[in-house]
C-alpha cells in the first residue's frame, strides 16, 4: 500500500529533506483530466506544459515526463491556494496515488510511494510542499490525488517551473551534440522545378480507416500545425492532373525539448486520386535530411515513388501522445515534383500584343526524352505552334514567333504543352497576355530628362524611360481620333501622373497585393477611357524619383465599354465592417469621440452595417453575467498589451462610458445599420490567457467539453444547459441595447460540443446503448443539432420580447456546419434568422465557395433572409505574441487587399449574393469600394484582367 504521513510527522521530518547530494532532472509537467478516473495511461493528444493549474482537482492528474527512464528519488509539488473564497484550508494532496512507466498506455501504482505533507502560511495564504518519494524506475510519472468536491481549492503557479524531480543518479553524461548541417550550406535549387500546387491543408479524420476515403478539402493551407500527429493527414491539389515522382515535406522541430529526433513520416503513406473520390494507397521509399536554420532543427523529408492524380493525401499513423515536428506554415512545407524527365520552365509572353508576337521557354532534359511540345491558346486544342522534343536544345531559351489569327480583343491565355512519350499527363505552363489588333503604341516627343534603357520584359524587348527627377514629364500625340483605354507599362515601385483630356490619374504598378511589389517587376496599367481627337496631347509626369515608364498604349474600345466607363454611381452598400471590439484597446486608448468618428467614417464611405464583437466570454460593456476583460479573480495577462487594453477598457467604463451604447446611439442617429456579435465559441487558457474568459467559466470547469480519451478541454460544451444559459444571459443584455441585428458567431470557434456527458446519456435514452464507434454518427449529429436548434429558438424568442425589430444574424462555416450542430436547413424552415454568413474557417488563399447552395436553402425561409459571405481576410499570420512584443521574433503577416475582396465580392454578386462580410479586415475605403456597383463593373472590365499579366524584367 501506498504510505501517507500526517502533516505533523512531516513537519518533524521535513529538515532532512534539506541534505541532499541529488540531482535536480530536467522534465516535461502537463496536466490531464480523467472523466473516468482511469490513471493507468495518458490520454493520446497534444502534450502542453502546465503552468497555472488546479491540483488537487477531481478526475485531474499531474503529469511528469523525465525525458528518460529515470529512478526518481523524490518529487517536490509546491502547492499554494488559488481559491481564495473557499473555508478548505487543507488540499487534501495527502491522498495522492502515483502511476508510473515507460510506456505511456501502460502504467502501474506505485504501491511503495511516501507522500509527505508540509503546510505553512506566506502572507496570509494557506501553502503546502509535498513530498513523494519511494517511486520505481520510470519515464512518465501520473500523479492524482482523489478529490470529490469543486470547484478546486489549491494549485501550482507555475507548473512547469515550480515541479521539481530528483534522482541519485546524476545526469546522463551528454553525448556531444549532432552537428547538423547549416541551410546555407545546402543547394535546394531543385525546387524550382516544383509543380504549381492549387491548394493544401489537414484534415483530422477521427479514426484511421477515413484516411483512405475523406475528400481532401485543401483548407488550412496557412495554418501552423503539429503533424505528424494522431489521424492527421496533410493533402494538396494540384493545379494540373499529373504523375509525382517525389513529394517533398519542410518540417521544422516544434517541440525542442522533445528527445525524439524522427519525423514519423518513415511510416508514410501517399493516397492518390483523379477525382477526390476514389484513392490509390502508395508506399513510398522515405528518406530524411536535418539540417539547421539558425537556433531551429528542420527535417526535409523525400517521398519518392510514383504517384499519379491531381489529389495527393499524406498520411503516417503516430503512436506517440504528442507531436514532435510540424510546419508554421503548411502551404510554404509542400513540394511536388513530376516524375518527368523533362522539364519546361521560363515560359514567358508578352504583357501585351497588335500583332505577331515572341515567347519564349527553356526545356531540361529534352536530350533524354521523346514527344511533343506545343503551344495554344485558351481551351482551343488546335496548336499554333509545334515540334519534337528531341529538336529543342535543352537548358536553352527558345524564341518562337506567334501570328495571332484573326483574335477577337481581349485577354488570352497561352499554354505550353509538353507530352512525352509514356507520360499519361502533360505538363502544361500557362501565360496570360492583352491581345489588340488595333492598339497604338505610342512614342514621346522628346526624351529630355529621362535615361533610356532596354530591356527583356517577358518575352518581348521593352524600352524603358525613366525619369532623372520628380516632375519629369514626358508629351505624346493621339495618333487617331476615336474613344481609347490608356495603359501605361510601369515598372517597379514608380508613381506617374497621366493627363489628357477626360484623364486624369495617378499611377503606380498594381497588383493583386501592394506587398508584391518588387522593382524587377512591370505590367501594364490602366490610366482611364476617353473621346480623343488626333489633335489632342498625352502628358505623363513622375511623381516619384526613377519612376520608369515603358509602354505607352492606346486601345480602342467598343460603345459598351465606353458606356460603362462613363457609367453614373450605383450605390449599394455591401459591406459589414466588423471591429472585434479588443484589438482597438490593445493597440491604444479609444475615447468617445474616436468611436463616433468610426460611425462618421462608415457612413460616408456607404458600408451596409458596422459590427461590434461584445467580446468573448469576457467582454467590453458592463455585464452582469459575464466579466469584462482583466477583471477576473487572480487574473493574469497573457501579453503586455492584453493588461493595457484591460486597464483601458477599465478608464473608459469607469467615466461612464459605454462604447457599445455610443456606438448604438450615434448609428441610429446617423442612420448607418448597427449590430452586436457574439462568439459563440471563443475560449481560452485559464493558465494564460485568464483575462479572456468570463470568471463563471473558470470558476465550473465541470462543464468544460470531453475528449474520446476522457481528456477535459478548456472550452465550455453546449450539451450542458448551463452554458446555454450563460450565452442567453449575455443575448439579454445585448437585446436590451436594441441593436439592428444581433448576430452568433460560429466561426469562433468550432467544435461546440465533444464527446460530452449528457450527449451520451441522451443517446443512451433514445436508442438504447452507446459506444466510441457511436460518437459523431448520423444519430449523434442530430441530437447535437436539436440542443442548437432549440437553443437558437430561444435567442429568437429574447430578441421578440425586447424588440422584434431586432435581427438575429450567423456566421457558419460553409461545409462543417451540420457535423458542428448547426441544422441550417431547420434553422431556416422555422423562421429564425434573418442573414446568414456561410464562411471558410480556415486562413489561406483560398477564400471562395459556392453561395447559390444557400440561395436554394434561404427559399425555406418564411422570412427575407440575406446572404453575406463571411471572409476571413488573413492569407497567413496571426496574433502577437509575448515573444513578437519583447522584440524576440517577427510573424510575418498577409491580409487580402482591397483588389482581392472586389475580385471576390464580383464572384459572390455573380451567384446571388446581397453582400459581403470581411473579418479580420475592413475599413472605410474597402467599404467604399464595395458599395458603387458602377465602379466595381469597371474594375471588372478594365482593371481586373491586367492583374493576372505581369512579368519579371531581365
Amino acid at each position: 500500500m501506498m504510505k501517507k504521513i500526517p502533516l505533523l510527522v512531516m513537519l518533524l521530518l521535513s529538515p532532512l529533506l534539506l541534505i541532499s547530494a541529488e540531482t535536480r532532472l530536467k522534465l516535461f509537467v502537463s496536466w490531464h483530466d480523467h472523466p473516468e478516473e482511469n490513471f493507468s495511461s495518458l490520454p493520446s493528444g497534444e502534450m502542453k506544459r502546465a503552468w497555472r493549474t488546479a491540483f488537487p482537482m477531481k478526475g485531474r492528474a499531474l503529469v511528469i515526463d523525465a525525458l528518460r527512464p529515470v529512478k526518481a528519488t523524490k518529487i517536490i509539488l509546491p502547492l499554494k491556494k488559488l481559491n481564495l473564497q473557499s473555508p478548505e484550508m487543507v488540499s487534501e494532496a495527502s491522498q495522492c496515488r502515483v502511476f508510473v512507466g515507460n510506456d505511456p498506455q501502460n502504467l502501474s501504482l506505485a504501491t511503495e510511494a511516501v507522500i509527505l505533507v508540509e503546510g505553512r502560511e506566506i502572507d496570509g495564504v494557506p501553502h503546502e510542499t509535498v513530498v513523494i518519494s519511494g517511486l520505481p524506475e520510470g519515464r512518465y510519472y501520473q500523479i492524482h490525488a482523489p478529490r470529490t468536491k469543486t470547484p478546486y481549492v489549491f494549485g501550482l503557479e507555475a507548473a512547469s517551473k515550480q515541479v521539481e524531480m530528483y534522482s541519485d543518479v546524476p545526469e546522463e553524461v551528454k553525448a556531444a551534440p549532432v552537428q547538423y548541417p547549416d541551410i546555407k550550406d545546402l543547394d535546394f535549387s531543385a525546387d524550382q522545378h516544383a509543380l504549381a500546387i492549387a491548394g493544401c491543408g489537414f484534415r483530422d479524420h477521427g479514426n484511421e480507416e477515413r484516411v483512405a476515403s475523406d475528400p481532401i478539402l485543401a483548407e488550412g493551407g496557412a495554418a501552423q500545425i503539429g503533424w505528424p500527429w494522431r489521424h492527421r493527414s496533410v493533402g494538396f491539389i494540384l493545379e494540373q492532373s499529373a504523375t509525382l515522382g517525389k513529394i517533398v515535406f519542410t518540417l521544422e522541430k516544434m517541440q525542442m525539448q522533445r528527445p525524439e529526433m524522427s519525423t514519423g513520416l518513415e511510416k508514410a503513406q501517399v493516397f492518390a486520386s483523379r477525382d477526390n473520390q476514389n484513392f490509390t494507397c502508395i508506399i513510398p521509399q522515405v528518406s530524411t535530411l536535418l539540417y539547421r536554420d539558425g537556433e531551429k532543427l528542420f527535417a526535409r523529408v523525400t517521398l519518392q515513388g510514383t504517384f499519379s492524380g491531381r489529389y495527393f493525401r499524406v498520411y503516417a499513423p503516430w503512436e506517440n501522445n504528442f507531436y514532435v515536428f510540424g510546419s508554421r506554415r503548411l502551404n510554404a512545407s509542400i513540394k511536388a515534383f513530376s516524375n518527368a524527365i523533362a522539364y519546361a520552365k521560363d515560359f514567358a509572353a508578352p504583357l501585351s500584343a497588335n500583332g505577331p508576337f515572341p515567347v519564349s521557354f527553356r526545356l531540361s532534359g529534352c536530350d533524354k526524352s521523346k514527344g511533343v511540345a506545343s503551344i495554344c491558346v485558351d481551351d482551343q486544342e488546335k496548336p499554333l505552334w509545334q515540334a519534337d522534343i528531341s529538336q529543342i536544345e535543352a537548358d536553352t531559351d527558345h524564341f518562337i514567333t506567334i501570328t495571332p489569327p484573326q483574335w477577337e480583343p481581349g485577354v488570352r491565355k497561352l499554354r505550353l504543352i509538353i507530352k512525352e512519350e509514356g507520360s499519361e499527363f502533360p505538363q502544361i505552363l500557362e501565360r496570360c497576355f492583352r491581345f489588340h489588333a488595333g492598339d497604338h503604341r505610342l512614342s514621346p516627343e522628346s526624351n529630355a530628362g529621362f535615361t533610356v534603357t532596354e530591356a527583356l520584359v517577358g518575352s518581348e524587348k521593352t524600352r524603358f524611360l525613366t525619369a532623372k527627377s520628380k516632375g519629369a514629364t514626358l508629351e505624346y500625340s493621339v495618333p487617331a481620333s476615336g474613344a481609347y483605354a490608356l495603359y501605361v507599362t510601369i515598372k517597379g515601385s514608380g508613381q506617374i501622373k497621366v493627363s489628357a483630356p477626360g484623364i486624369d490619374s495617378n499611377l503606380k504598378l498594381q497588383l493583386w497585393h501592394p506587398a508584391d511589389i518588387e522593382e524587377n517587376l512591370a505590367g501594364e496599367n490602366f490610366a482611364g477611357v476617353a473621346q480623343l481627337e488626333a489633335t489632342d496631347k498625352i502628358s505623363i509626369t513622375a511623381t516619384s524619383d526613377s519612376a520608369s515608364i515603358g509602354h505607352v498604349i492606346l486601345s480602342p474600345i467598343s460603345s459598351e465599354q465606353l458606356g460603362i466607363y462613363q457609367a453614373p454611381p450605383a450605390i449599394k452598400p455591401a459591406a459589414i465592417i466588423h471591429a472585434d471590439g479588443y484589438s482597438d484597446f490593445y493597440s491604444k486608448e479609444v475615447s468617445p469621440d474616436e468611436l463616433r468618428q468610426r460611425v462618421d467614417q462608415f457612413k460616408a464611405n456607404h458600408a451596409f452595417a458596422y459590427d461590434w464583437c461584445v467580446g468573448t466570454t469576457a467582454v467590453n460593456y458592463p455585464s452582469k453575467v459575464a466579466t469584462v476583460f482583466g477583471q477576473q479573480r487572480d487574473v493574469k495577462f497573457w501579453r503586455n498589451g492584453d493588461r493595457l487594453a484591460a486597464e483601458r477598457l477599465h478608464k473608459l467604463l469607469s467615466s461612464g462610458n459605454d462604447p457599445v451604447r455610443i456606438l448604438r446611439d450615434y448609428s441610429r442617429e446617423k442612420g448607418l445599420r448597427f449590430s452586436l456579435t457574439q462568439r459563440a465559441g471563443a475560449y481560452y487558457s485559464n493558465s494564460t490567457s485568464r483575462s479572456m474568459n468570463a470568471q463563471f467559466f473558470i470558476d465550473h470547469p465541470e462543464f468544460y467539453q470531453t475528449d474520446t480519451n476522457g481528456r477535459i478541454l478548456e472550452k465550455p460544451s453546449y450539451a450542458y444547459p448551463e452554458v446555454r444559459n450563460f450565452y442567453l444571459g449575455m443575448i439579454r443584455e445585448m437585446a436590451a441595447y436594441k441593436p439592428d441585428a444581433i448576430t452568433i458567431e460560429f466561426l469562433r470557434h468550432p467544435p461546440f460540443f465533444r464527446y460530452d456527458q449528457p450527449l451520451i446519456d441522451e443517446y443512451i435514452r433514445r436508442h438504447g446503448n452507446f459506444d466510441k464507434s457511436n460518437y459523431l454518427d448520423d444519430n449523434w449529429q442530430k441530437i447535437q443539432c436539436e440542443i442548437m436548434t432549440a437553443h437558437l429558438q430561444e435567442v429568437r424568442r429574447i430578441l421578440d420580447e425586447v424588440d422584434p425589430a431586432i435581427q438575429l444574424e450567423i456566421n457558419f462555416d460553409w461545409r462543417a456546419y451540420y457535423r458542428q450542430g448547426i441544422d441550417l436547413k431547420r434553422i431556416l424552415e422555422l423562421g429564425l434568422v434573418d442573414l446568414i454568413s456561410p464562411g471558410i474557417y480556415h486562413i489561406g488563399t483560398d477564400k471562395y465557395f459556392p453561395v447559390k447552395p444557400f440561395i436554394e436553402l434561404c427559399k425555406l425561409s418564411p422570412r427575407k433572409v440575406l446572404i453575406f459571405p463571411r471572409i476571413e481576410a488573413t492569407i497567413f499570420g496571426g496574433d502577437p505574441t509575448p515573444e513578437e512584443e519583447k522584440g524576440l521574433i517577427k510573424i510575418e503577416r498577409k491580409s487580402m487587399s482591397v483588389p482581392m475582396f472586389q475580385q471576390l465580392f464580383i464572384a459572390f454578386l455573380d451567384d446571388g449574393a446581397d453582400g459581403i462580410r470581411p473579418f479580420n479586415s475592413g475599413g472605410a475605403s474597402l467599404s467604399k469600394a464595395l458599395a458603387d456597383r458602377s465602379e466595381l463593373q469597371r474594375f471588372k472590365t478594365f482593371i481586373m484582367p491586367l492583374l493576372d499579366i505581369r512579368a519579371n524584367i531581365l
